[in-house]
């Protein structure tokens, strides 16, 4: 039976670009040895946006509390959701309709409005994962990310995200393994999502 994963990385505009590159393979990594780049081919878009720093500009701009952004602001919640590992995983068809029922979920917790990528990703070590931004934007229009996915928020999307799409799939529930990462790292899938 496969597990339900997810993970958000907190993404200051600096780092914006080389998230982008990463999640379309703009660029070769340096620093993660997993990506087969043959099969990026396989890789496909459920939300496209061809330039983000605009999307998230765009987002903000329309937020109706437009109080001065602060420099270092968390500008996108960046969430990595997986089912399955390398030997245990949905097939393609289940797949496929797993992700998608991750972005509806999302979209309908948070507003469609505030994301603005969705990529799958089945080139790397283990079985295919989502690459999901959304813009924190609050319900009283602030962008502010630590207010909207405290730790509360995070256990709860594990709980809900896997009642509401996990079950339908037969994914396995981990308990207390949502995470929130401060720093963007590119770490490795075999070091960090063990068992994928």
């Amino acid at each position: 039976m496969p597990f339900l994963s997810c993970h958000m990385q907190k993404i200051k505009r600096p780092a914006v670009v080389g998230l982008s590159n990463h999640i379309k393979r703009d660029k070769v990594s340096k620093t993660n040895p997993d990506i087969d780049y043959k099969k990026s081919v396989k890789n496909y878009d459920l939300i496209e946006d061809k330039n983000f720093l605009r999307a998230i500009d765009g987002v903000v701009a329309t937020a109706s509390n437009k109080d001065r952004i602060k420099k270092d602001a968390v500008v996108l919640s960046a969430f990595v959701i997986g089912c399955g590992s390398k030997d245990n995983h949905l097939d393609e068809e289940q797949q496929k309709l797993f992700f998608q029922d991750c972005v509806d979920w999302f979209g309908n917790r948070y507003g469609k409005d505030k994301l603005i990528y969705a990529k799958v990703h089945q080139d790397e070590l283990g079985a295919g994962h989502l690459h999901l931004g959304l813009v924190p934007i609050t319900k009283d229009g602030r962008l502010c990310c630590k207010e909207l996915f405290n730790p509360k928020e995070m256990q709860l999307i594990q709980d809900k995200l896997y009642k509401d799409v996990g079950s339908k799939y037969s994914a396995r529930d981990i308990k207390n393994k949502a995470t929130i990462i401060d720093e963007p790292k590119w770490v490795t899938v075999e070091n960090n999502f063990k068992g994928w």
